[in-house]
């Protein structure tokens, strides 16, 4: 049974299908990987079915858990055993794309028409393919597609739009977001995209772990990353759970104890800010960039794109959940926010992705609506 073709395969059909993968010498391989007792080996050698045995001994242990089993691929890996492997890496990016958000599926129709977003606006084809990335959606576009070797020779004109950004990003610079750096690399080219849409189809059009290592980045430039990606063209919306679990963070507590955890695995305090209802001349982003900048104390950046930022409105992000963590150094007189802070933003307007607002208002501790 493959994962990927059934989306409701249960944690114990998962152990039952993995167990007529595995074979003896794969047990006795991961008895000794996971450090089993003596005893442990000896009751798995002879139970009448020591995959089985072996697998509720590492579900008893928390190896392997119902929704992270990535500890388990990373053994079979070093093992070898890539085929296992990949079918355990199958479950657990199953979680990745869970009907969570199913009543909040754009297409391009309901994206609206040209005249709602102004002169220009294009179909999500269209936009696949000014970015280069037609024939990539959805989820096609691998690492080994954008770090290659190119001829010293070529113009930069011959590199898509999706090979600068990636450049750019693959260099820590913050800059690969910013509208400035999208209009040069687009030059010419008609219609003009906004960075938000850019960023929302290039993340549709990654697979698993190209998504990891855009996150990780965008991440250490202190940019918003994606934490719920809106649905478009019948994908469903993703919860980016797994692609989030490489982010690293350091902070201080308020007794000066550096802290350094996965920052998916720590609890944190959350707040989240959704809009309700069209407002005019008012940027949600810039009053939370505001709160957690100059606030601060700290210098003005932009963690959040508002529309001071975009040289044109987006069209298809709406719907996404973006979310950046405060990280206090408590070595700032001027800090008001003396612990770590996850900030939640839902782009557009709440009232039209109720799925998208239930989920934030319920993970958040609180939420602030404007």
């Amino acid at each position: 049974m493959d994962p990927g073709d059934d989306e409701h395969m249960t944690f114990g059909q998962f152990k039952i299908s993995l167990a007529k993968q595995l074979t003896q010498q794969n047990c006795d391989n991961l008895c000794v990987y996971f450090e089993c007792s003596r005893s442990t080996k000896g009751r798995i050698a002879t139970s009448n079915c020591p995959q089985r045995e072996l697998l509720d001994e590492l579900t008893e242990r928390q190896k392997i858990l119902k929704d992270d089993v990535t500890e388990l691929e990373k053994a079979l890996r070093e093992l070898e055993e890539y085929k296992v492997a990949d079918f355990v890496l199958d479950y657990q990016q199953s979680f990745e794309h869970d009907d969570i958000f199913t009543q909040d599926v754009l297409t391009d129709e309901e994206g609206g028409d040209d005249e709602t977003h102004g002169q220009g606006s294009c179909s999500f084809d269209t936009l696949l393919e000014i970015i280069g990335l037609k024939d990539r959606f959805p989820g096609n576009l691998t690492l080994a597609n954008l770090c290659y070797v190119t001829d010293p020779d070529m113009e930069n004109d011959e590199a898509s739009l999706s090979d600068l950004f990636w450049q750019k990003l693959g260099a820590l610079d913050y800059r690969a977001r910013s509208s400035d750096f999208l209009t040069s690399c687009m030059k010419d080219l008609t219609p003009k995209i906004s960075v938000r849409d850019f960023i929302f189809a290039f993340m549709h059009c990654a697979d698993s772990f190209l998504r990891q290592d855009v996150l990780e980045k965008m991440s250490a430039c202190q940019l918003a990353v994606p934490i719920i990606l809106q649905g478009v063209k019948g994908i469903k919306s993703t919860f980016l759970t797994w692609s989030l679990r490489r982010i690293v963070k350091e902070w201080k507590r308020v007794n000066f104890t550096a802290m350094e955890h996965h920052i998916v695995t720590v609890p944190i305090f959350s707040v989240s800010f959704l809009r309700i209802g069209e407002i005019k001349d008012f940027s949600k982003s810039k009053v939370i960039n505001y709160l957690i900048g100059p606030l601060q104390g700290h210098h003005k950046f932009s963690y959040f794109l508002s529309k001071e930022d975009e040289t044109c409105s987006s069209r298809f992000s709406d719907g996404c959940v973006e979310g950046v963590w405060y990280l206090p150094t408590n070595s700032n007189g001027s800090e008001k926010l003396k612990w770590i802070i996850s900030i939640l933003n839902l782009r557009g307007d709440a009232t039209g992705f109720t799925a998208a607002t239930k989920f934030i208002c319920k993970s958040a501790n609180l939420t602030m609506p404007l």
